[in-house]
């Protein structure tokens, strides 16, 4: 029996791959999602979130924001962000899912990331998510410190100019690569993503790396059939262990 989080996971996946399939565009599971379509035939249960992989050059921007908007259409919230793009529900915002750019180069496959080291970083790309797109986030007041803050930096970003708005994001995001974050790039051999095999997933054919066994050990060890619950990308994931810059 699904539970609700499994069943809304279900259908963002299913509701993506619609309009990535739409325009042709050649993308593949990873992370968790692949981790959990291949060792437990299902998203796992305490998963959160979906991942997606694409490479840059097939994905252009114009391409990002038709996508962004054919998501909108069907009632998402579809953000896009220098190295990926971030879609959630509109009715449930701790429900979503990343496509994650990748650049090769010369036999690396390379998403990079950026994450906040400190609390300036995080309030800095809180006010960035809300200047990109201050009309697709919601205003709750009440359900904690962090959705405090989100809320006023929304209200900010909705009665600035829009011209004024995107010089401001320019410069938050410049902080916030200077001063606030770190990069924590995730690095995978492109062999694994030349020929793309093919795997079923809740009755659906995605994409997957090739040799994925092998993927999965490279990025969650030998032992990656046993669930680890307390898993933590940035201190577990080989691809990050492996090439992670301060």
């Amino acid at each position: 029996m699904h539970s609700k989080q499994e069943k809304n996971l279900v259908y963002l996946l299913c509701e993506i791959k619609e309009v990535l399939d739409e325009e042709v565009i050649e993308f593949w599971l990873e992370c968790g999602t692949l981790l959990g379509a291949v060792r437990d035939r299902k998203i796992i249960p305490w998963e959160h979130d979906l991942d997606f992989g694409v490479f840059r050059k097939k994905f252009p921007y114009n391409l990002q924001v038709l996508i962004a908007k054919k998501l909108s259409d069907k009632g998402f919230k579809g953000i896009i962000y220098k190295n990926h793009m971030h879609i959630s529900m509109s009715k449930n915002e701790e429900i979503w899912a990343d496509i994650n750019y990748y650049d090769i180069v010369n036999e690396n496959a390379i998403a990079p990331h950026r994450r906040p080291k400190n609390l300036i970083g995080i309030l800095l790309i809180k006010f960035y998510s809300a200047l990109l797109d201050p009309y697709n986030h919601k205003i709750n007041f009440k359900k904690g410190y962090g959705a405090f803050i989100s809320s006023i930096f929304i209200l900010v970003s909705r009665i600035l100019p829009s011209l004024l708005r995107k010089q401001i994001t320019r410069i938050v995001f410049t902080f916030y690569e200077k001063i606030g974050s770190k990069n924590v790039w995730w690095v995978v051999p492109s062999c694994y993503l030349n020929n793309l095999s093919t795997i079923k997933f809740y009755g659906k054919e995605f994409k997957a790396p090739n040799k994925v066994d092998d993927y999965l050990a490279y990025r969650y060890g030998k032992d990656w059939k046993v669930p680890k619950k307390n898993w933590i990308t940035e201190r577990d994931d080989g691809a990050v262990l492996k090439f992670y810059h301060k």
